[in-house]
């Protein structure tokens, strides 16, 4: 829920008034990083970067 808000956001900052991949994949990482489990000495890059990885899967990249 609070990717698809983040993302209606971006969208509608930019001036749209759908949301497209992009817009998901633009705010994944920010409303997604509080989830992902960590190993004891997972740093945030590598958590952003574990889910810029999935986003990438996923086809949500702009």
């Amino acid at each position: 829920m609070v990717v698809a808000r983040a993302a209606r956001a971006h969208a509608a900052l930019a001036g749209r008034t759908s949301v497209g991949p992009g817009d998901i994949g633009a705010v994944a990482v920010m409303a997604l990083r509080h989830r992902c489990a960590r190993a004891p000495f997972d740093d945030e890059e590598a958590i952003a970067a574990r889910i810029a990885a999935a986003v990438e899967r996923a086809g949500c990249t702009g």
